[in-house]
């Protein structure tokens, strides 16, 4: 009964703030949907919102869910990049890409790794050096160039913060 242009605004917005007993209510949809037909669009609005749900628990849920192939492997990528990207999920994320990396490649293919290393961006400065030394060791085959804007895109974001700070603190503070 919701205009579809909005649908996947309201679930946005209800996975944001959303429980476990909302989360538990999340999946059968989507599934339900998919098996059915129903257009990628009407299916996959729960899906692309999953990453959403803040408490840590229910990160770690989603993650599960790639394990058990509750999350398709065509949307495994995506649901990464969108954990890594928020601030709520950046670290349970990083540390299950890290943990599962050796079986991530070949389920995600090269263009879906590509994307979720270079979201590794997002991450605090703070992981820089173990993001760097993991793939020393574990150099990202055809992902080369994502790391290396990662790293960059880390570097810029440190350097901003540092940069306008201490001015946005005492504009906010002068009010």
């Amino acid at each position: 009964s919701v205009d579809p242009n909005l649908a996947g605004v309201f679930l946005s917005i209800a996975a944001k703030f959303g429980d476990a007993e909302r989360y538990d209510r999340w999946m059968p949809p989507y599934l339900e949907r998919k098996a059915q037909g129903a257009s990628p669009q009407e299916s996959a609005r729960y899906l692309q919102t999953i990453a959403a749900f803040r408490p840590e628990a229910l990160t770690e849920r989603t993650l599960a869910s790639i394990d058990d192939g509750s999350i398709p492997q065509e949307s495994i990528g995506a649901v990464l990049c969108h954990l890594l990207g928020a601030r709520h999920s950046q670290s349970i994320a990083w540390s299950y890409v890290k943990k599962s990396w050796d079986g991530l490649a070949p389920r995600i293919g090269d263009m879906g790794i590509a994307r979720v290393v270079e979201s590794l961006g997002a991450l605090p400065i703070a992981h820089r050096a173990d993001i760097s030394s993991f793939f020393a060791e574990r150099p990202p085959a055809g992902a080369e160039r994502a790391l290396s804007r990662a790293i960059e895109r880390m570097d810029q974001y440190d350097e901003l913060r540092a940069r306008v700070t201490k001015d946005l603190v005492l504009h906010v503070s002068s009010r």
